[in-house]
């Protein structure tokens, strides 16, 4: 088998187990947290959105793209996704059903050299999207030093370096 595929089997089972495990058997132990966040992080944003893909072609929960672009500001990007959070939130509060939100450069959102008030914001978001929401936000990145490091605490978000 080539290192290729090897790679994208590696990076499958790990949303497997980061995700959809805890997700099935959530049905059976509600006690179960889902990640709040999903951080891909891939110098070629190709491999990261096939990867997405994948993920959101194989859930078995509620999904949610949000779209942006490299034109969409961070308010922008923050008001589509507090839409997106709290349409999650009643899906769960009236089903159960967890919600996977794809956000499109939501790695702008918590990049460092953001405000701090902005940095608060996010971190107190990512501590309790799960929780709060029902739902796990995944996204791509293609250089996670940007990230604020608080913000990348495991408790916060699980993150998966597709390249190596």
């Amino acid at each position: 088998m080539n290192k290729s595929i090897q790679k994208k089997l590696r990076n499958k089972e790990f949303i497997n187990e980061t995700y959809f495990q805890p997700l099935i058997a959530l049905k059976s132990d509600p006690k179960i947290s889902l990640p709040n966040a999903i951080m891909i992080e891939g110098k070629n944003s190709k491999d990261n959105e096939e990867l997405i893909g994948w993920t959101l072609s194989k859930t078995p929960s509620n999904k949610i793209v949000v779209e942006n672009d490299a034109s969409s500001n961070n308010t922008l990007i923050k008001n589509r996704l507090k839409s997106a959070l709290e349409k999650s939130g009643q899906t769960f509060e009236d089903y159960r059903i967890p919600t996977l939100i794809y956000c499109e450069e939501f790695d702008r959102l918590v990049q460092s050299s953001n405000p701090p008030v902005e940095i608060a914001s996010m971190k107190a978001l990512l501590s309790n999207t799960y929780s709060k929401y029902g739902a796990t936000i995944i996204f791509s990145t293609q250089n996670s030093n940007k990230i604020d490091n608080v913000i990348k605490q495991p408790h916060r978000m699980k993150s998966i370096n597709i390249d190596y």
